[in-house]
């Protein structure tokens, strides 16, 4: 599991490392210095007028147990490269009692201006003058009061740091940093006396934002790729479907005359299916009223029918209409009453056509011409 979970480690710090790379590569050389671990190829200690050679295993990153400079080769010691010259740039670091530290809080608002201010803090509380000194900074928030910076403010006599560039002239090399140890001696401070700011430290957080942004601005491209790209296949798929309805819609407008002949005779049909001539159904009246029954008036209108006439006990009508495949809702459409003349019972009966009445076939009824 160990061993699993190094190799993820592993591969993880090779990744955000290359990702890294490639994001400083977007930038001038001046702000890819700021990042490099080891920007010169030579670490010395001075300390006292004398100079020493840090080893490379001494140098931050490797385990530290003890002073970093204890155990550092003297520089009359030092053979140089293999070919017996020397690196034409160093890191030079320096006791941590040869600088002066400082600490003191800023107004957040004034960050932007933050260097004019510690020049003016340094004229202002310390009996030091510009022009005699090299300083360098550290901020961060303060933890009271995140309204206010808190400085971590470092001095360096002139005198000291030119002495030390003479020294190195002479040797034929250029100090490029001059920084000082911690307290302990144990490692160097994030500061540079020759850059008369804040150090890579501090540019390193200055540049933590354009970073952020670049890498901002890089997912936003790749999502505004990916957006296209599934517009474009959107806009394919628009244009197929588009294209696969016009030739529906074809289709349907070259069957639409067939169509229109078959929904016409499927009309007729149901017409003639549900439309009963009066003949059949007078045929039909006829032929279930007894002999002995008179009609006088036959009306038919929106499917409802009144027959009227002289008859011998009318009451045996409705069972025998309403027994009638035909008919249905029989009933009295009037009071019956005695005619005097022929002392018969005048009638008058209503009933329906059903619905789904069909053209009646009787074997013994002719189909009228």
């Amino acid at each position: 599991m160990a061993s699993f979970t190094d190799t993820v480690v592993a591969r993880s710090r090779l990744a955000f490392g290359w990702w890294a790379r490639e994001l400083l590569g977007l930038f001038p050389v001046s702000v890819r210095d700021a990042f490099r671990q080891e920007p010169d190829d030579l670490t010395l200690y001075y300390n006292d007028g004398r100079l020493h050679v840090v080893r490379p295993e001494r140098r931050p990153g490797a385990a530290q147990s003890e002073h970093l400079a204890s155990d550092a080769r003297s520089w009359p010691i030092f053979a140089g490269t293999p070919d017996g010259s020397v690196p034409g740039a160093a890191t030079v670091w320096l006791p941590y009692s040869d600088c002066l530290e400082r600490h003191f809080t800023v107004p957040a608002a004034a960050a932007q201006d933050l260097e004019r201010v510690v020049q003016l803090e340094l004229e202002r509380a310390t009996p030091f003058r510009t022009a005699d000194v090299f300083s360098c900074y550290l901020t961060s928030p303060s933890p009271e009061n995140h309204a206010v910076l808190s400085v971590r403010h470092f001095i360096a006599k002139r005198d000291a740091i030119s002495a030390v560039q003479s020294r190195l002239q002479n040797e034929g090399i250029e100090a490029r940093t001059i920084t000082c140890l911690d307290k302990n001696g144990r490692r160097p401070l994030p500061i540079n006396f020759l850059a008369g700011k804040g150090g890579a430290y501090d540019r390193k957080r200055r540049l933590i934002p354009t970073l952020a942004a670049v890498a901002l601005v890089l997912v936003a491209t790749a999502t505004a790729i990916a957006v296209v790209r599934s517009e474009r296949a959107l806009a394919v798929l628009d244009a197929r479907t588009a294209q696969a309805r016009s030739e529906w819609q074809d289709r349907q407008n070259s069957t639409k005359p067939t169509l229109a002949k078959l929904d016409e005779a499927n009309a007729i049909a149901a017409l003639k299916l549900k439309h009963v001539p009066s003949v059949f159904l007078l045929n039909e009246v006829t032929r279930l009223l007894p002999d002995d029954v008179h009609l006088s008036d036959f009306t038919l209108s929106n499917g409802t029918i009144v027959i009227s006439g002289l008859g011998r006990d009318t009451s045996r009508l409705i069972p025998l209409l309403a027994g009638s495949g035909m008919f249905t809702d029989v009933q009295l459409a009037a009071a019956v009453t005695t005619d005097p003349a022929t002392d018969k019972e005048r009638f008058s009966i209503r009933f329906a056509l059903r619905s789904n009445t069909a053209t009646p076939s009787h074997p013994d009824t002719e189909e009228p011409l």
